[in-house]
């Protein structure tokens, strides 16, 4: 899927220093989109911290049913598995990030022999004398590539993680209404279909694995009839299908309006910055952003405020 794609995620050393001696405001949109990552480790911590305290709290209360200690128990489970993914995920990024910007002092006269050992983007007129060349080494590149793909399989697991549990919570509520849940895990299996059909279009295109795909410093042409939006508005319609399904069932209720409100608040911060995410994604929109680079921060917003909570 669209996960996978290079620099979906993590641009490329070589993208990454062409872009910032053209315009060095992709600076800012990494740096931004690290401090998000960051920010949010912290919180994952304070969440899963708080999660096993509760249920190690409630463990004593012998009133509790066999079933709640068991639900309960998962649910703790789960949150110390989304932490990780996300923890580990950040730290990826963050590592990556710190290469791009150690791999900015590549730069140098073009002369003398190729070496292909290296990966060369120019810029300047060679008459005047303004050309320069930015390099990075093919082992380089290659390294993080490989990281950028365990960064998506990171990201990919999140995200299914949460959309699972986001069905399993609808089925909870709405066993008396088939057709509801019903709804949900469609839209879920939608979801997963999506996956299946990117990561075996990319493989075919050979993306994933092809030296094409990380040494292309403006991207790769996606197969036919595949989108880098496709990925991310797959999710957010288990999303919006789950909250819109919940919140119409509670929200009639004045006892229990605040709850409503903190599950549209819980949920407006992932369906914005996806929508976000998927515009800013639309190739379209990225040709047109020829100065100002708002890519990362969108995706990495929606990445860190989809949690199954």
């Amino acid at each position: 899927m669209s996960l996978f794609l290079t620099g979906f995620w993590i641009p490329s050393s070589l993208q990454f220093g062409t872009t910032f001696f053209e315009t060095g405001s992709n600076l800012f949109d990494s740096l931004i989109a690290a401090f998000i990552c960051t920010v949010f480790s912290g919180i994952q911590l304070c969440m899963v911290r708080r999660t096993i305290f509760l249920h190690l709290r409630l463990d004593g209360d012998k009133s509790r049913f066999n079933c709640d200690y068991i639900q309960g128990l998962l649910l703790t489970i789960a949150s110390a598995v989304f932490a990780a993914l996300f923890i580990s995920a950040s730290l990826i990024y963050c590592v990556s990030f710190a290469r791009n910007i150690l791999t900015l002092r590549s730069v140098s006269i073009p002369g003398g022999a190729p070496d292909f050992r290296v990966a060369r983007s120019c810029q300047g007129n060679a008459l005047n004398g303004s050309l320069r060349c930015f390099e990075v080494s093919i082992s380089n590149l290659r390294a993080a590539r490989n990281m950028e793909i365990v960064f998506s399989a990171l990201a990919q697991a999140i995200l299914f993680l949460t959309d699972g549990l986001l069905v399993i919570r609808c089925y909870t509520i709405f066993r008396d209404k088939p057709y509801v849940y019903g709804i949900a895990l469609l839209s879920f299996l939608g979801s997963i279909g999506v996956a299946v059909f990117g990561l075996v279009s990319l493989s075919r295109a050979d993306i994933l694995t092809g030296d094409s795909a990380w040494l292309a410093g403006d991207g790769v042409t996606l197969p036919r009839g595949f989108t880098p939006t496709m990925s991310i508005v797959s999710s957010l319609v288990v999303n919006a299908v789950v909250a819109v399904a919940i919140v119409g069932r509670i929200g009639n209720s004045d006892v229990y309006g605040s709850a409503a409100g903190l599950i549209i608040e819980s949920a407006l911060p992932p369906v914005v910055f996806g929508i976000l995410a998927s515009v800013f994604a639309t190739p379209s929109i990225q040709s047109q952003l020829k100065v100002i680079e708002f890519n990362l921060i969108p995706k990495m917003a929606w990445l860190a405020f989809t949690h199954p909570s």
